[in-house]
């Protein structure tokens, strides 16, 4: 029985330390097509790892990346003009089939320290979403249908959105 319980306090403190890690480490990285919309401009980030950057708003721009599950994206988008105009749009396909699209992401203004790392979404907004009318070319079973958009009793400069890969 005395060898059962620092048996039992090493597996527990290995279990919640992979709790706490925003990656799974035991699974395998794979291809994901992420295709996103931005005005006027975005950085991607990895796990904390800035990983992509345009300032493109009038295309949607294509990047694949190698994902795993856990791993948190996050997408900071700049409005620089203010009021009405900030868009952001997204589609993350995975294995030709859609795994998440705007909807699925959550939103804040005001980014934690460790808000690029965390995979923790509480206190986050769901997106106000508003018809879509670009087309991103992926057909209709992979076509946004909805976007956020900031209105103009809103300026927020930049906002921060989330998605982690389940």
């Amino acid at each position: 029985m005395n060898k059962t319980i620092p048996i039992l306090a090493v597996l527990l403190l290995s279990f919640l330390g992979r709790a706490q890690s925003p990656t799974d480490a035991s699974s395998p990285a794979t291809a994901h097509q992420l295709h996103i919309l931005a005005a006027d401009s975005f950085e991607l980030f990895v796990n904390g790892t800035p990983t992509w950057q345009a300032s493109d708003y009038q295309n949607v721009l294509h990047k694949e990346l190698q994902l795993k599950r856990g791993d948190v994206l996050v997408i900071s988008v700049t409005d620089k003009q203010g009021g009405q105009g900030g868009t952001f749009a997204a589609v993350i396909l995975r294995d030709n089939a859609l795994l998440a699209s705007s909807k699925d992401f959550r939103y804040t203004v005001e980014a934690a320290p460790d808000f690029t790392t965390s995979a923790s979404v509480q206190k986050l907004r769901v997106p106000d979403l508003n018809p879509l009318s670009l087309s991103f070319g992926l057909g209709p079973d992979k076509q946004p249908k909805r976007a956020w958009t900031q209105r103009s009793d809103r300026e927020y400069g930049v906002v921060h959105f989330k998605y982690v890969v389940p």
